[in-house]
């Protein structure tokens, strides 16, 4: 990879290029774009320098020549070093070219009268394309790179190598204007095959030598499934193509903006750090908090502090700081070839802190690095981090953005005139900065992060070149299926290969993807241990390890009655009541907690509770944490639980496994329906989690069967056959990753079936660069939802804690008065503004689009998922407003009969099966 540099520059070959000026005779009469109270049309030729300038500035601030060189190196080397460099150039001049000629189809005449009402033309052309311009660019641009061939042999596999990319990059021209990008249809390209293009070659003066004909579909297929580009690695063709369409298409978002609002290129800010503005972030983490300070001076002073063997919450704390030191001894010395990092540590040990103290590490120390993506399972978990990354980086409004389904709109300008009227030209900026994701740090979840990965749509390729030289935290993986991963690490130690991004990959129960074998020939990213040993060194910690005991005898009663269970739960938690443990426990207080996979049974175990008089009289509080709870009551509930006010109450917590999503509570003891072995300790670091209590447990028991959930996945099925033994040590000494290698010895075992649908037929994809397939076989959440819509009336306060922020009152103020009422948020009142918007949209779409995401945060309060089947379709069917729920939700009618904001849906009123709710 040491020759890369050696490819020109894009920013040079920019300069080297034809425009449309030097290919078309009257160049100033095609018109591109125009608005209608702009009386100065922007040209053809305009427009195109202008996108071709955008495309420079995010080649140079994302340094995408690095990138672009080593995935075309990997594409021709099977030739030799000579060779690679000469069709390296040649290869990255036509990629260029495709930005060039994106748009030179636009001289249709038809385009030209009734797009742009060029009084220069009169007549409309008779021809297949309409007023379309893309496939007549597409065409145009295969037919001047053949004709740029021309001195090469049809035998001679350079031909066949370049012409092979050529025609992948033709698809970003032909598509830039579609919702996804996607492969040529036949039958579509045998009508341009035929179509008469004689008037676009007259109007670039092209000679017959320049327009010779195309290749056949069929016949191109043939030629790419053949060895004229690299037949060890499927993966650099496929990521050029992704590439160049995120280039193309957001150079060409960015160019157009640039001439609707009058701007210059320089009035976008790309959202990267400088090199002055990654030394502030550095040095403001080492003196945010009096624990970094400390960590920073032990490291740098080479301290080698001695791990606590006793039990105490200040070794615990001294655990975590030697773990901090550590890390930052690994990272004194930075590899450039380093991109794959592992931060494995115990529940409780610091893990969030340790990673920023990584992902700065990174983005001080490689000069090309100047982005930062946290990428969570849970909404929960961007919802905390965001908090703690801006308090220990002192990061500025402008500089993050946390992106999920109730975050609110994010804007860097002020959109409204002090007068109240809206600036639409800071709407556009906040519009592009948002839909570009122009922030160098961003918080969002696994799904959207994979997307952009691998997703054909527009919207996902628009960020694609911004994960270009990122450090990217990637907390949680395991969460995910295990038949996923080998794809999942796939595309990690890939990415990381060519678009120099540096992963950092932590959990408490990480699996060892690296033990994956992914294909024949693959170059495997070497994984860096910030943790040594910390399985046997941190894991089996007392301090850790023994937090809380595991009780397994509830256990040897299969299926145990909730009746039984709730006399567990009120005799340990009486039992538990009676410690004097100070401020951290009270006496007579307790803080229990019990975990069931389907909320019917936690709904039921709720109502035996309540039934019986002297567990109802003993509890302060009984709370449900469950899926079909909305977010401000679940939210209200972790408010309360933390808040040292009511540490002196009794409260027991009934939930589901939503607990494990992040949630930051701290228990006294628990109660797990025992289901996926991860999934039992995410509980167990819910209970005890700074140690400073004594008799902290955990019961493990079973009620409903986990099978019905998890049966096809890896995990459970290798915990099946585990013996007892090793289920309980597993738990009690942290040993993940005895479970784990069972699951890696099956996928690996799977994928050397040469007949079964595994990552070599995944790779075929990617070979065929069939963009779609290669998502649909590509998913982290294969279960689809369905959003409910609930009606009521949400109280400005729950439990204390604010249900709307000061910003979302202030917006319902001005757009939704008839929803504020004396009791609360009216949701039936938002949603009528909601439809108004969907149903008459505005003249200024911009605006509208703003306008909805700003609802929809406010909205995603009054809604709730559920896995969506026929059957619960059906079941829901009498409840639901068929009209309302035509635009995105189920809208809930008669709602109070089913649904309460303490207890969520009432599923007693389904004629279902439990599983449909969690």
């Amino acid at each position: 990879m040491s020759n890369s540099t050696k490819l020109k520059s894009w920013a040079t070959l920019a300069q080297e290029v034809k425009g449309p000026a030097d290919y078309l005779a009257q160049a100033d009469v095609y018109l591109a774009h125009r608005l209608a109270h702009n009386q100065d049309k922007e040209t053809l030729a305009e427009h195109i320098d202008c996108v071709l300038q955008q495309s420079c500035r995010l080649f140079e601030a994302h340094q995408l020549d690095g990138v672009v060189d080593r995935l075309l190196l990997a594409v021709f080397e099977a030739f030799s070093k000579e060779e690679q460099l000469q069709l390296g150039n040649r290869a990255k001049i036509w990629m260029l070219n495709a930005v060039v000629f994106h748009d030179f189809g636009k001289v249709n005449p038809n385009f030209q009268v009734e797009k742009m009402k060029n009084p220069q033309f009169k007549k409309l052309a008779k021809h297949s394309f309409k007023s379309f311009h893309a496939p007549q660019s597409a065409v145009l641009y295969l037919v001047q790179a053949l004709t740029s061939l021309d001195e090469e042999s049809e035998e001679d596999d350079h031909f066949f190598a370049l012409i092979s990319l050529i025609y992948a990059f033709s698809q970003s021209i032909l598509k830039h204007h579609a919702s996804a990008l996607e492969d040529y249809k036949i039958e579509q390209w045998d009508i341009w095959q035929e179509a008469d293009l004689s008037l676009y070659f007259e109007a670039y003066a092209w000679t017959q030598k320049e327009q010779r004909p195309l290749f056949s579909l069929n016949e191109l297929y043939g030629e790419l499934k053949k060895n004229h580009l690299n037949p060890q690695d499927n993966f650099p063709i496929y990521a050029l193509s992704r590439l160049l369409f995120s280039v193309l298409t957001a150079s060409d978002y960015l160019g157009t903006a640039q001439y609707m609002q009058s701007l210059t290129a320089e009035d976008f800010e790309l959202g990267v750090f400088s090199k002055a503005r990654k030394n502030e972030l550095a040095q403001t983490l080492k003196i945010s908090t009096a624990y970094n300070k400390a960590t920073y001076e032990l490291a740098e002073n080479q301290v080698s502090l001695v791990l606590p063997k006793e039990k105490s919450p200040l070794a615990l704390n001294q655990l975590r700081q030697a773990m901090a030191v550590e890390l930052l001894d690994q990272l004194k010395t930075l590899e450039e070839e380093e991109r794959l990092y592992y931060i494995e540590a115990p529940t409780g040990g610091g893990k969030t802190n340790l990673s920023v103290l990584t992902a700065m590490r990174l983005l001080e120390g490689f000069p090309r690095t100047n982005k930062v993506y946290y990428v969570f399972p849970f909404t929960s978990l961007i919802e905390q981090t965001s908090e703690t990354l801006v308090q220990l980086l002192g990061l500025r409004e402008e500089e993050w953005i946390a992106l999920h389904a109730k975050a609110d709109f994010k804007a860097k300008k002020a959109g409204d005139t002090a007068e109240g009227q809206a600036n639409y030209g800071a709407d556009q900026m906040n519009f592009i900065d948002y839909q570009f994701l122009h922030y160098p740090l961003v918080l969002l979840s696994h799904v959207r992060f994979f997307n952009f990965l691998v997703s054909p749509k527009k919207s996902d390729n628009y960020i694609l070149h911004r994960l270009a030289n990122s450090v990217v935290v990637l907390d949680e993986i395991q969460s995910y299926p295990p038949d996923q991963w080998d794809k999942l690490f796939y595309f990690i130690s890939k990415y990381a290969q060519y678009f120099n991004m540096r992963f950092v990959l932590m959990s408490a129960t990480l699996p060892k993807l690296e033990a994956l074998i992914l294909e024949k020939g693959l170059l495997q990213e070497k994984v860096n241990y910030l943790l040594k040993e910390a399985k046997t060194r941190f894991f089996q910690n007392a301090n850790f390890a023994q937090r809380l005991r595991f009780d397994f005898g509830l256990l040897e009663r299969e299926n145990i009655s909730l009746d039984d269970l709730a006399q567990e739960v009120f005799r340990a938690s009486v039992a538990y009541s009676q410690l004097d443990l100070g401020k951290a426990k009270p006496k007579g207080s307790v803080h229990s907690i019990i975990e069931f996979i389907f909320k019917k049974s936690a709904a039921e175990f709720i109502l035996k509770m309540k039934e019986d008089a002297e567990i109802a009289t003993f509890f302060d509080q009984i709370f449900l944490l469950s899926g079909t709870v909305l977010g401000p009551r679940r939210k209200a509930i972790i408010h309360y639980l933390k808040n040292p006010e009511y540490r002196n109450q009794r409260i027991l917590v009934v939930s589901t496994q939503v607990v494990e999503a992040g949630v930051d509570i701290d228990m006294d003891i628990g109660f797990k329906n025992q289901s996926l072995l991860d999934s039992d300790e995410q509980l167990a670091g819910r209970i005890n989690r700074n140690l400073k209590k004594e008799g902290a447990e955990l019961y493990l028991f079973k009620h409903n069967e986990p099978r019905v959930l998890y049966a096809n996945d890896l995990r459970y099925k290798m915990t099946k056959d585990l013996t007892q033994e090793d289920y309980r040590r597993i738990l009690e000494q942290k040993d993940f990753d005895f479970l784990y290698q069972k699951v890696m010895l099956a996928l690996n075992e799977w994928n050397k079936g040469l007949l079964n649908k595994n990552l070599a037929s995944y790779l075929l994809h990617l070979q065929q660069l069939d963009y779609q397939k290669a998502q649909e076989d590509f998913q982290l959440i294969r279960q689809k939802n369905i959003s409910v819509y609930v009606p009521l009336v949400l109280p400005f306060n729950d439990l204390g804690q604010a249900n709307f922020s000061a910003d979302q009152r202030l917006f319902l103020e001005r757009f939704c008065p008839a929803a504020i009422g004396p009791e609360g948020v009216d949701a039936a009142e938002v949603f009528a503004v909601y439809l108004a918007l969907i149903l008459n949209p505005a003249e200024q779409y911009i605006q509208q689009q703003i306008l909805l995401k700003q609802l929809q945060a406010i909205m995603a309060k009054f809604v709730f998922s559920l896995f969506d089947t026929p059957a619960l379709r059906m079941q829901l069917a009498p409840f639901i407003d068929p009209e309302k729920s035509e635009y995105g939700y189920l809208y809930l009618l008669n709602w109070e009969s089913l649904y309460s904001v303490e207890d969520g849906l009432n599923e007693q009123q389904f004629q279902t099966s439990e599983q449909q709710f969690l």
